[in-house]
This record gives structure tokens, C-alpha cells and sequence, in this order.
């Protein structure tokens, strides 16, 4: 920290501008924002103490405290200024634990020789784009499209800069396609075979018949493409992956809406081995709701109103019991 070269880019004093490692800031820091530059807590020490550089507030020699707590409020008052937090941890499952509490979800970074401990990293953290034995801030088109998980994101966009970045920004509409001649359930996981076996009788021969085809197409999409971790880029000298990961999910039928769309989404989720709970509007076929319970899949059901408004307290995860068992 104490080697990077900080300067005003906009009024360099005959110092070449790109020659900086930091700049100013946009805007003074706030309250929150000084304190995080300014304020030790209980526990903390400086490693390195940051120094406003200018009058204005906007020009900062960067920083580094030790000793930060998981809970501390620095976490977020830290966020668009020039100071880095130490927390500790004795094991790597713990510092992934509080790497996933404190990271807010965007990017995560890992220096480590031990592939054991690379590979259970990448398993359990929760962030949009990772970075291992290399920066965390250099973002680049593809290779490392940006992205959030969790609290840093709203909605469902795609990780911008990535290869489906434009895909969320049209609009969609399902496809009939063409009817097989035959109706196998060949090359189906055994869960999702279960799932459309016993739910045959309760749906009409299109729907049957739809959702086995959209489950085969699911299935090689997924064996192909989007179940695969690749390099599309192929430096040689680095690796630059994407992969598409299964997160905790509610899935909702309103009322009067077709059971077969449920279950299509239902089998999509067996397929990537995603947590879910299902809320429904209508009553389900017994034979379908013993199925759910035999796959430890919540059901509840509720009114579209009454929904909603669960929906607003716990979030869109559902259950508290569900986030649990994504976590771990």
C-alpha cells in the first residue's frame, strides 16, 4: 500500500497522470466513509493509516487495518473508499463462511497454491465473479464479466460484459415445437422421470408431452453448455471459466395457472440439483405433492395476495430453512 502512487489525475503538478495507481474520489467521503478512514474500533490497529492528501478530502493515501470483526460496521461504511479490512480466520470453511457474510457478493478473490483449497473455495463462496492468484479489480469483457450475488444485486440480470448480457434485455416467448413420434423419458435424471411419471395422469396429452420434450431439451442444454465449466477464451496463459451455478430458489404457481408450468420448472430445478420450495395457488395432485415430499421439496400453499406479502418479509428465497441448507 505504502508503495502505490497516488496523485490528482485532473492537476498532476508535471507528473504524468497515468503514471497514478490511485486517484481521487468522485466526492468527499461521507460520515460513514471518514469513519472507515479515520476510526479504529475495538480490537483494530493500522497496518497502514490512511492520509487525506488534499483539502478538498477527495485525494487519499490508501489504507489497511487489522483485526476487523465479521460484524463490524466497517464492512459497509469501507464501500467507494480507499481502505482495505484484515479479518481472521483459522480454517479455510471458516473464512469462506465470513468471506460469503461480510463480501457482499460481487467479487471474491483467493491466494492459495493448494488446489484442495482452491476447489472447495470456488464451491463455496458467493460471488459473481471470482478471481484466484490474480486482482480482483481488473475487469475485462468475457473474461471477467462483473456481475453480484446476494445483497449486491437486485433482480435477475445477467453478469454484464459476460455472453448473456443481452439476452435479459429482450423479451421472450415459448415455442411450441414439434411432437415426437415416440413419448421415451430416456436420458431424463431419474428424479425428473419420477416427477413427469407421476404426474402423467393428471395432464393432458399436449402438456404431457411439452413438458417431457422442454425436460430432454433441458437436460442436453445443460450436459453441453450450461452444466459445463469452459474457457472461451483461451489465453494459455490464464484460465478465464464460466460457469452457471444452482442457488436457493422459491417457485411460485398463482392461482388459476397451469400445474404443467410448475412442474416444468420443477424439473429443471431437480436438474441442476438446486434448493427450492414451491408455493402454490392450486391445490396439487396427491400424486405429485407425495412426489415433492419424497425430494424434501416445502410445499405451502397460499393465496396470491397472501404470497405477496410473505414475500416481502422473508424475501424471494423463502423459508428460513432453505437458506440454511444452501449455506450449509
Amino acid at each position: 500500500m505504502r508503495a502505490m502512487r497516488v496523485g490528482d489525475t485532473s492537476n498532476p503538478e508535471g507528473r504524468d497522470p497515468l503514471g497514478f495507481d490511485l486517484g481521487p474520489m468522485a466526492t468527499a467521503p461521507s460520515p460513514a466513509g471518514l469513519r472507515a478512514l479515520t476510526e479504529l474500533s475495538r480490537g483494530e490497529e493500522w497496518l497502514v493509516q490512511p492520509k487525506q492528501l488534499d483539502d478538498a478530502g477527495l485525494l487519499w493515501s490508501p489504507g489497511v487495518r487489522l483485526g476487523v470483526s465479521e460484524s463490524s460496521t466497517f464492512w459497509s461504511e469501507s464501500v467507494g473508499v480507499p481502505v482495505l479490512g484484515v479479518l481472521h480466520s483459522h480454517t479455510i470453511s471458516e473464512g469462506i463462511a465470513k468471506q460469503n457474510l461480510v463480501g457482499g457478493g460481487a467479487v471474491a478473490g483467493l491466494q492459495a497454491n493448494d488446489g484442495d483449497e482452491i476447489l472447495g473455495w470456488l464451491e463455496g463462496v458467493q460471488a459473481a465473479s471470482l478471481s484466484v492468484n490474480r486482482p480482483t479489480t481488473v475487469a475485462r469483457i468475457e473474461r471477467q464479466p462483473g456481475g453480484g450475488w446476494n445483497e449486491a444485486i437486485m433482480g435477475l440480470p445477467a453478469l454484464a460484459g459476460g455472453p448473456n448480457w443481452l439476452l435479459a434485455l429482450g423479451s421472450w416467448q415459448p415455442r411450441e415445437g414439434t411432437r415426437s413420434d415416440t413419448l421415451h423419458l430416456r436420458g431424463l435424471d431419474p428424479e425428473i422421470q419420477l416427477l413427469i411419471e407421476a404426474a402423467q395422469e393428471e395432464l393432458s396429452y399436449e402438456d404431457f408431452d411439452a413438458l417431457r420434450r422442454a425436460a430432454l431439451a433441458d437436460a442436453l442444454a445443460w450436459r453441453t453448455s450450461l452444466g459445463v465449466v469452459h474457457d472461451a477464451i483461451g489465453l494459455g496463459i490464464e484460465r478465464n471459466t464460466l460457469r452457471y451455478w444452482p442457488v436457493a430458489t422459491q417457485i411460485r404457481l398463482a392461482e388459476r395457472a397451469s400445474v404443467a408450468s410448475l412442474l416444468r420448472v420443477i424439473a429443471a430445478a431437480l436438474l441442476v440439483r438446486a434448493p427450492v420450495a414451491v408455493s402454490t395457488g392450486e391445490v396439487l395432485p396427491s400424486a405429485i405433492s407425495s412426489f415433492l415430499a419424497s425430494q424434501g421439496i416445502e410445499v405451502s400453499l397460499e393465496r396470491d395476495d397472501d404470497w405477496i406479502e410473505r414475500l416481502s418479509v422473508v424475501g424471494p428465497l423463502g423459508p428460513t430453512e432453505l437458506w440454511r441448507r444452501e449455506c450449509g
